[in-house]
């Protein structure tokens, strides 16, 4: 008994959090939703309240983070809401609230650069995309549905699909997504329904 918790406190003193030096730093005005690039080098911040994007770069070795001032803000709609990069780091699709759009951006090393703004159905409000990056999903509270877009695999750019939307009940709200099991789930808020959707 005595060396099973000898072990289990060696477990949790190596997988515990521990704070970094550095930490914490300040982000802009209410940060709504953080991400890292798949490599670990960029980290990037939308905050909802000054509709801007915080880019950062990471050491991979310590972790810490470092504030870019090339692209440090970068503009968003009208309160952005979710983020999702694609699965090769090329590309951020960002979903803005308000004003019912999604914002792509191209990434370059750590840099961002914005785009294209596409206008999307009334509130999209969470966003996920396939494993191959060639589709993406966007859930729009507004409407009750989930869209649906093809992504232009060479500049990033989403065009509606040929089933440009699915029916979530009443305020779908939030996403998810099983890569492996190619499943995508949903909300609906105002039904209490979970909504579940096979990724053919």
């Amino acid at each position: 008994m005595e060396f099973f918790n000898t072990l289990t406190n060696v477990f949790y003193a190596i997988f515990r959090l521990k704070e970094l030096d550095q930490s914490p730093i300040a982000a802009g005005n209410m940060p709504q939703k953080i991400t890292l690039s798949h490599d670990g080098r960029s980290a990037y911040v939308i905050n909802a309240a000054d509709n801007t994007i915080n880019v950062f770069s990471r050491n991979i070795v310590n972790g810490e983070l470092t504030l870019l001032e090339v692209g440090a803000k970068l503009p968003t709609g009208k309160l952005p809401v979710d983020m999702v990069i694609s699965n090769d780091d090329r590309f951020l699709y960002v979903t803005n609230l308000n004003s019912s759009t999604v914002y792509e951006y191209q990434r370059y090393g750590n840099v961002l650069k914005l785009y294209a703004k596409l206008k999307t159905l009334s509130s999209p409000i969470e966003i996920s995309i396939s494993n191959d990056d060639k589709y993406l999903y966007i859930a729009n509270s507004g409407d009750n549905v989930t869209s649906q877009y093809t992504i232009n695999q060479l500049d990033g750019s989403i065009e509606p699909d040929a089933k440009p939307t699915v029916a979530c009940g009443s305020l779908p709200t939030a996403m998810a997504a099983s890569q492996k099991n190619k499943l995508i789930l949903v909300t609906a808020q105002q039904t209490d329904e979970l909504y579940l959707y096979k990724i053919n």
